[in-house]
């Protein structure tokens, strides 16, 4: 019941923070309280009586319908003061009237809007101090960009044409391109978008803006040298009764050209006005072109550093093999090895899992690892408290084909759960011939036999295609089982559910030997008569692992819950002589009487280890006379 309370928390915890985690995650401006200011009284996301948040998420939306009246009006309007007369496109005038109106209604929302303050890192919701500090910084230039300078123009003087200081002025609407500044930075910081691309789009954006006020300034300057000689003049086809559009293509033709510093000469400055302008433009393309190459430039070496550094790993490795002549195989392994780690830096999964908080490490893991463990016939049974304490201590690795985990004669200090991919189980006989046993997949583990008995190593695990494991300390799992009783006993019980095959060997031939055995005779005996692994069959004969698992760990499985409190003073030592004795278990009932316990011991019901191996025999048709051969064995 308390794990399941426990599991409810989580499940109600996440979904109570999905959506503030989600914002975070999608926003540039995160809010970190000062030391010691409890949620109460800092919490960025909610508006408080008139004052609105700036990340309230309707706010952000009229941020981005702001934006893109900008965007609109910052590329529109010299393209209108120089080609186009609003006197006579009245539809242009009204565009131009209600965007205003919308940007002056933002003037008047920024009064009601709090801020953070770059001391205190906290959120500012004082009306008075909103507008002090607003009045102070962008007031007057939000303003100036604001000001319907043909309007005023016309009121006070009755025409409807622009001279051209009085054009200029509108270009204080520029003023407005900081907004699309600040849309940019949040779409490079969102990691919904493409960096790379944003970025991308963003230098082109610059370089097409600057061309576009570039060409419309430099027509506007000849259309206001009235009488004079212009660059215009020069062709004769461009002159007042050409299409606007046309204009306007011929323009930006010479300011891209000029920009590129191509400059074919066929349009040229033809008076003063005109001259000081291209030069100023010149001087500016010189900080425009090294704003965009230097950007360009650290977008494709960032693009191509990991394949460099990839190419000299694999350099380095192919140095030292060939420097100290290791044979072929072992110099695939190396560059297998090598670019598997590169891979797995590239992901930089596990270092990632590591610097997560131990509550959302936790959830994680359970997310990515539970599903492979609950298939894992040791942990069958098992509490979801005492798997979650498991998993979280797992650690995933890739291991490249051909790839030795386990050596033979090594004494291993963790478990392996495999994922995806193959491992062969093998014998050495000799150091020459390679005898193949078994192979490993999907939801099948290795090394928990040679783990729970202490003992090295008699096979050597390899694997045979691209795998991933995970990979278990001994010490975690036993101290797992050592913490929780209950499960402990599962474990046990499914561990020692596949030494039944050797009671079966043991019985039919003491002296067998199974590592004179063919490989496939083993298999097809444990896979008809157990269905359990060939790997365990031979290592169990090996060692003695009722003694060390249920002696060494002082544990007291037993199945059926006969035994009263009268019977647990008796040492888990006696009662793993009974437990066994309830499985059916000849092979080790035979180990825990070479080791001396007492074959008499009985429980309250008077039930003695006899009786049930007499009993067990009914249930699994078993010939009892070949377990009271072995029970009645000296024991010495």
């Amino acid at each position: 019941m308390g794990a399941e309370s426990d599991d409810h928390d989580e499940y109600q915890e996440e979904q109570y923070s999905s959506s503030s985690a989600k914002i975070y995650v999608h926003d540039s401006k995160i809010v970190l309280p000062p030391l010691g200011v409890s949620t109460q009284t800092h919490d960025p996301w909610r508006s408080r009586g008139r004052t609105i948040s700036p990340l309230n998420s309707k706010y952000r939306c009229w941020e981005a319908s702001m934006v893109m009246l900008a965007a609109y009006s910052v590329w529109f309007y010299p393209f209108e003061i120089a080609f186009l007369d609003t006197s006579h496109h009245g539809e242009l005038y009204l565009v131009d009237t209600i965007t205003d109106l919308f940007f002056i209604a933002d003037i008047a929302l920024t009064f009601f809007v709090a801020y953070i303050d770059s001391k205190t890192n906290m959120m500012v919701y004082d009306p008075r101090r909103i507008a002090k500090r607003y009045l102070s910084t962008w007031f007057l230039m939000d303003v100036a960009s604001t000001i319907p300078y043909h309007f005023l123009y016309h009121l006070f003087t009755g025409k409807q044409q622009f001279w051209l200081c009085y054009s200029l002025l509108g270009l204080f609407r520029f003023w407005r391109l900081v907004r699309v500044e600040h849309l940019f930075k949040r779409l490079e910081k969102n990691i919904k978008f493409n960096y790379f691309a944003v970025r991308c789009f963003r230098l082109s954006c610059v370089a097409l803006f600057s061309a576009h006020c570039a060409a419309c300034l430099f027509f506007l300057l000849a259309e206001e040298n009235h009488g004079g000689r212009t660059w215009i003049d020069d062709i004769a086809k461009y002159g007042d009764e050409t299409s606007i559009w046309l204009r306007y293509t011929v323009a930006v033709y010479w300011s891209v050209t000029t920009m590129t510093t191509v400059g074919y000469g066929d349009l040229r400055a033809e008076n003063t006005r005109e001259r000081i302008f291209i030069t100023g433009y010149m001087l500016f393309n010189l900080g425009l072109t090294a704003y965009l190459i230097g950007n360009m430039t650290d977008l494709v070496v960032e693009s191509a550093r990991r394949t460099m550094e990839y190419r000299k790993s694999i350099e380095v490795a192919s140095t030292f093999v060939n420097r100290n002549c290791l044979p072929r195989r072992l110099e695939e392994q190396v560059l297998a090895y090598m670019s598997l780690r590169f891979q797995a830096e590239r992901l930089n999964q596990q270092r990632l899992i590591e610097e997560l908080p131990k509550s959302i490490r936790r959830k994680v893991c359970r997310h990515l690892f539970l599903p492979s463990v609950q298939q894992v016939y040791l942990f069958k049974g098992v509490s979801l408290g005492t798997l979650m304490s498991l998993v979280s201590g797992m650690r995933a690795e890739y291991m490249p084909s051909r790839e030795e985990v386990i050596l033979r004669n090594e004494r291993p200090d963790e478990v392996y759960i495999i994922v995806s991919g193959e491992v062969e189980i093998s014998w050495l006989d000799g150091e020459l011939t390679r005898l193949s046993l078994e192979s490993l997949s999907s939801g099948d583990m290795f090394g928990e036999v040679d783990a729970l008995c202490g003992k090295p190593q008699r096979f050597t695990y390899r694997t045979k295609v691209l795998s991933q494991v995970l990979q278990l300390k001994t010490t975690t799992l036993l101290e797992a089982m050592r913490s929780n009783h209950d499960d402990s006993v599962v474990i046990v019980k499914n561990f020692l559910h596949v030494s039944i095959t050797l009671s079966l060997m043991t019985i039919t031939n003491n002296a067998f030997d199974p590592i004179r055995f063919s490989p496939v005779y083993l298999w097809l005996f444990s896979l008809f008569f157990f269905n359990c692994g060939i790997h365990h069959t031979i290592q169990l004969q090996h060692y003695k692992m009722s003694s060390k698992i249920l002696k060494n760990y002082g544990m007291v499985p037993f199945p059926d819950n006969e035994l009263d409190e009268e019977e647990t003073k008796i040492t888990a030592n006696s009662y793993s002589l009974l437990f066994l004795a309830s499985l059916g278990n000849a092979f080790f009932l035979e180990e825990l009487l070479k080791e001396g316990l007492d074959p008499n011991i009985g429980g309250s019901k008077g039930k003695t280890p006899l009786v049930y191996v007499i009993s067990i025999n009914n249930q699994h048709k078993i010939h009892y006379s070949m377990l009271v051969s072995v029970w009645y064995k000296d024991p010495v």
